[in-house]
């Protein structure tokens, strides 16, 4: 910013005492410390109407912050209205069955309110919050994807099939105005293709490890079969083995997965900023597109494919996992660990395939 004024956010959540703390004590805390004054509608003390309130909260922001964990109506009415007048938007939950599967290729933050875990929170919204203040990251919306769609048709700009290819010479970009990305259009195209690619590849992997662990789950529930068939004096210590060994290879899988997810979401950031800047790039110029965009939008389809079949399978393992029987106390410990991160993968993946969706709208 050019001025000493700081700059505002304007944080939309639901009114409830249990979204106190979160406020205070982790959104507050980390924008506070970013530069930004930081403001909700309760902290205005008027006796105007309260949608007024949130109305001129949004207006008068730089940035927006959007809590919608538990699909507070109102805080997505908000949210409307924030995309609508083209703020920049930063949304978090608790859980991310709570956001809709199209806004998931947003800038978004998943939080546990488990302390523990905010640490990572506050890191990554500290990293928005600083990466908007130095125009270092992008923010896109539905709106800002959509609107221009429209713009074009009313004053009858030509389609992208009769747009001219994109200019593509030197000092051409997103990041011409940028003095801490200098990055242009075909250096975000590259790390978007090399950003998919890694993930396909970290996908296989996730595949792989499944298949394995799935075998080793058949095994132990054919052995303990076994066991039940053919009780005796010595059925309780060999199905306490054949629990440990599980449970031994469920803790190997848990730890390749656990690092699998860090690489993934250190990857999607690439992504994501990447997709940011070409999507801004594409309206800049009209939706026009040259020949890379056609083969991207093959690429993009047969990916989509791979990560929906990837997540599929790793939903099906949380599944067998969940029915599995609570009946030795490591197991059990890495049977639930499993899960989370299991979950996790496929939180990470679904946000692949709606990232993968907004190109596809955009690009087809």
């Amino acid at each position: 910013m050019t001025n000493d004024r700081k700059s505002k956010v304007f944080v939309l959540m639901p009114f409830d005492t249990d979204f106190n703390d979160i406020y205070s004590g982790f959104l507050k805390v980390a924008l506070e410390e970013a530069g930004f004054e930081v403001l909700r509608a309760d902290d205005m003390q008027s006796q105007r109407n309260i949608l007024q309130d949130v109305l001129d909260g949004i207006v008068n922001s730089d940035l927006v912050v959007a809590d919608l964990t538990n699909s507070n109506p109102n805080v997505y009415y908000e949210l409307g209205i924030a995309h609508a007048a083209k703020k920049p938007v930063i949304l978090i939950t608790q859980s991310i069955d709570d956001i809709p599967f199209d806004l998931r290729s947003y800038r978004l933050i998943e939080y546990d309110v488990r302390f523990s875990k905010i640490g990572e929170a506050k890191a990554k919204l500290s990293s928005y919050a600083n990466g908007f203040l130095d125009g270092r990251i992008k923010f896109g919306s539905p709106f800002t994807d959509f609107f221009h769609h429209y713009e074009r048709q009313d004053s009858g700009v030509a389609t992208t099939e009769e747009s001219e290819p994109l200019e593509t010479s030197e000092g051409t970009g997103t990041g011409d105005s940028n003095e801490y990305d200098d990055r242009g259009f075909l250096d975000h195209m590259v790390d978007l293709n090399q950003g998919y690619t890694q993930i396909a590849q970290i996908i296989q992997s996730i595949t792989t490890e499944l298949e394995a662990i799935t075998n080793s789950i058949n095994n132990a529930s054919s052995d303990m079969n076994t066991i039940s068939d053919n009780p005796n004096a010595s059925s309780a210590s060999a199905a306490q083995r054949v629990t440990q060994r599980l449970a031994r290879r469920l803790s190997d899988f848990n730890k390749k997965l656990s690092e699998s997810n860090v690489y993934y979401a250190v990857v999607s950031d690439t992504i994501e900023d990447s997709l940011e800047s070409v999507i801004a790039f594409y309206l800049e110029h009209s939706g026009a597109k040259d020949p890379d965009f056609y083969r991207e939008v093959a690429r993009l389809r047969d990916f989509r494919a791979t990560a929906l079949e990837g997540r599929d399978s790793l939903l099906n393992l949380a599944s067998v996992m969940d029915n599995l029987p609570r009946i030795e106390r490591r197991l059990n410990r890495e049977v639930t660990r499993g899960s989370d991160e299991i979950r996790v993968s496929a939180a990470n993946i679904d946000r692949t395939i709606s990232s993968i969706n907004r190109s596809l709208n955009l690009l087809e």
